[in-house]
């Protein structure tokens, strides 16, 4: 009788226990479930935030569905959070989105981007008609907000991209991962490409809306025709060609005036797109410089090139007297090049006075201070220093007395013309001359690209460097490698015939 009590005692017990799990974990999973959503939730306004916004449209790609993907920004956000700070700037946010929600109930996927931007979708509404939807309430997106701080003015512009002018393309896959088209995981990440895309796109159409004051809304057909698009496809194209190795290097050889030595070579970027386009190094720093990719891709490029001049050397050690490559803006105002050329010689083994450092004038002009002192310490590690495009800016020559620099290359612009303008051969002189009087012994004259540009420049009696066409192109390796021997070959020929 006492063991039948003591088992129905239990059994109660366990029963009650297991309730008492079962409700616990219930509410594990509602607060799990919560802190997710949370997650996805942007901090002031409550709408979704960028994560948020990537999963509503994951989820919009995978079903197909139709409309518009709206872009709203607060032009003068910034000004109103310089102006009057956080905690007005973040009524200014809260009102702006009630404002959203009552204006286009319909809306779905309301979300904060980042700063004054927002996001949110119309379903089966096309771009025509949310073009005059936006249109028809511009002005009451603009209307004032009231704040503790008094009554702000809100300006506004709108980008309007529909589904249907979603890239198909992939918009970017690294290189060291492969997906099988029937992967499970396949799906998810050509649908998460899609949606990076989608909003790349979006925000440059944003852009774009900003640019226009007269309508302040733009959409994906006034994009299509933009210089934003140019250059948003070109960032996209290089981001691409960085994973895919598409860049490469080439060295344009320096001799000396009649062409029988080698005396250094210029390292040069190249980006081929194709087998039969390639774009010049100057189109590819300028977007590299602006798109912030040039501090990877420069250090990229100065253990290739130490590399490539250390396996030269080690093959032939009187083939290579110098390689120059260039450094950007970029590099210096950060404090990175120091550091790059100290582990490009370090990792290769190349000794430190077979490598030139060239930079222009106006990287100069960016950060003097710091530009000054980069060199120096170069100079002391051994590094060569050349002044690239001399005579091209006005303060060429006060640089010349702050610091004395290995090697001069004068602008090409003085060569371009110096079969037509004899102006220009008389400037070119007192250039020389110049240079001469300060004591500088390697001075390269660029871009000498035809003969009679030859016949002209030695006509002249300086002892000048050469560099151009008219000697060679910039080369592949093999290609430099061809022409180097032969070139050694040919002077020990000449030497053994003396």
């Amino acid at each position: 009788m006492i063991i039948l009590i003591n088992m129905t005692r239990l059994r109660k017990t366990i029963a009650l226990r297991n309730d008492e799990l079962t409700q616990e974990i219930c509410q594990k999973e509602i607060a799990l479930r919560q802190l997710k959503q949370k997650t996805h939730l942007d901090s002031v306004t409550q709408s979704l935030n960028r994560a948020g916004l990537q999963k509503f449209l994951t989820h919009i790609i995978h079903n197909k569905d139709q409309g518009v993907l709206v872009a709203l920004g607060i032009i003068n956000y910034k000004q109103i959070l310089n102006v009057f700070g956080f905690t007005t700037s973040e009524t200014v946010l809260i009102e702006f989105t009630n404002r959203i929600s009552k204006l286009i109930p319909n809306a779905t996927g309301m979300s904060r981007l980042d700063c004054g931007t927002f996001s949110l979708f119309l379903k089966n509404i096309s771009i025509e008609h949310a073009t005059i939807l936006f249109t028809n309430n511009i002005a009451n997106f603009e209307m004032i907000i009231d704040t503790e701080s008094g009554p702000i003015q809100i300006q506004c512009a709108i980008g309007l991209m529909h589904t249907n002018d979603l890239p198909k393309t992939a918009y970017l896959i690294e290189k060291t991962q492969t997906y099988s088209s029937d992967s499970p995981s396949s799906g998810h990440i050509l649908n998460q490409q899609q949606v990076n895309k989608f909003l790349h796109h979006l925000i440059h159409i944003l852009n774009l809306a900003q640019a226009k004051p007269s309508t302040k809304i733009a959409t994906y057909k006034n994009y299509l025709g933009s210089e934003h698009l140019k250059v948003s496809t070109l960032r996209t194209e290089m981001i691409e060609a960085l994973v895919r190795d598409e860049f490469s290097l080439r060295y344009q050889p320096q001799f000396n005036l009649d062409g029988t030595s080698i005396l250094g070579i210029e390292t040069l970027i190249r980006w081929c797109k194709s087998s039969q386009h390639c774009i010049s190094t100057q189109q590819v720093v300028d977007e590299l410089e602006q798109s912030g990719n040039i501090i990877s891709v420069g250090a990229w490029v100065l253990l290739q090139a130490c590399q490539q001049a250390s396996k030269w050397l080690e093959n032939e050690p009187t083939l290579l007297k110098t390689i120059s490559v260039n450094a950007s803006a970029r590099q210096i105002i950060d404090g990175v090049l120091v550091r790059q050329v100290t582990d490009a010689l370090k990792i290769t083994g190349l000794p430190a006075h077979f490598l030139e450092i060239e930079l222009t004038e106006s990287i100069l002009i960016k950060n003097e201070i710091n530009a000054l002192e980069t060199l120096t310490t170069l100079k002391e590690m051994g590094v060569k220093i050349a002044l690239d495009d001399f005579g091209k800016g006005y303060a060429s020559i006060d640089y010349l007395r702050k610091f004395h620099f290995d090697t001069i290359k004068i602008d090409q612009s003085f060569t371009n013309q110096i079969d037509s303008n004899t102006d220009h051969i008389t400037i070119l002189c007192a250039i020389l001359d110049f240079l001469q009087s300060l004591q500088y012994k390697n001075i390269i004259i660029e871009g000498v690209d035809s003969d009679f540009k030859l016949k002209k420049l030695r006509e002249l009696n300086y002892p000048l460097v050469i560099q151009g066409y008219v000697f060679s192109k910039p080369l592949k390796p093999s290609e430099f490698e061809h022409l180097a021997y032969r070139n050694l070959s040919l002077n020990q020929k000449n030497l053994n015939v003396i």
